[in-house]
């Protein structure tokens, strides 16, 4: 998504990473990457999250239904958790958890939060 979601702003992203991970971001950066969900670089004094922003109103290839589309991207990310840590799959990258353990946060009906870790490096063709 080359372009910020109209109807979220960035004021919500900081609290919720404050909130939900206890955790200050110095700064918030848009990152035009990827398809399908909107991403932000956090940095803050204790290194760098990658934010994936989704859009549950705008996820037809998973359901109709926002509803189902926060059941099925959470079920996603916590099989990639059981992955690493179950499976012992170490080259897969998981979410930070939320201080309470979950994966995947809600901002309000429309939005919710995954934070990754921040890995430097080049994509693929």
């Amino acid at each position: 998504m080359r372009e910020p979601p109209e109807g979220l702003e960035i004021r919500e992203l900081a609290d919720a990473l404050t909130r939900h991970w206890e955790w200050t971001a110095s700064r918030l950066q848009y990152v035009p990457a990827g398809f399908g969900a909107h991403h932000w670089m956090a940095e803050g004094e204790s290194g760098r999250f990658f934010l994936t922003v989704d859009d549950l109103d705008d996820r037809p290839w998973l359901a109709d239904d926002p509803e189902r589309a926060l059941a099925l991207l959470d079920r996603a990310l916590r099989t990639s958790v059981a992955l690493r840590t179950r499976a012992g799959l170490a080259f897969v990258l998981t979410p930070v958890p939320a201080r309470d353990g979950r994966v995947l946060v809600r901002l309000n009906r429309r939005f919710t939060l995954t934070a990754l870790p921040w890995v430097d490096g080049e994509a693929g063709e």
